[in-house]
């Protein structure tokens, strides 16, 4: 029982902090929220409007983060 009990607590728990380049991992799944240039930029690849990116960390550039893009 305290075995379920303790599943169905940390069932749709997530950690959101601050994004450190130094500490990220090939292949760390990430949630990025655009800013409106950011997103205006952008919308040519990912759509008009696009406030959140998810998916996968593979490298970092001088301009910023490479994702590969699982959902916007």
């Amino acid at each position: 029982m305290l075995l379920v009990a303790s599943c169905r607590w940390q069932e749709g728990c997530y950690n959101y902090l601050p994004l450190s380049r130094s500490h990220l991992m090939p292949s760390t799944y990430l949630a990025v929220t655009l800013t409106e240039s950011g997103s205006d930029e952008l919308a040519p690849y990912l759509g008009p409007n696009v406030l959140v990116v998810r998916g996968r960390f593979l490298s970092t550039t001088e301009r910023g983060l490479v994702l590969s893009v699982a959902a916007v």
